[in-house]
């Protein structure tokens, strides 16, 4: 899906770009949805953190209520 995108907004790709979305994916994908969207990109931006800050919640709701001595 990465690579069908870049190709038609004609962004190059890097040697090994697995290992480098992996490691970078919270950094990059703002700036590459910025620079191949313009504004459009932004509701994708505040998509991925509220994914992001919803599981962190849902996990600390989850660990609070089945671990004992968490809260």
């Amino acid at each position: 899906m990465v690579a069908r995108d870049s190709r038609l907004r004609g962004f190059s790709w890097i040697y090994d770009m697995g290992m480098f979305l992996y490691m970078v994916w919270p950094f990059i994908m703002p700036y590459y949805l910025i620079k191949t969207r313009g504004a459009r990109g932004l509701p994708g931006i505040v998509g991925f953190a509220g994914a992001y800050i919803g599981g962190l919640v849902v996990g600390a709701i989850v660990a609070s209520l089945f671990v004992p001595g968490i809260v």
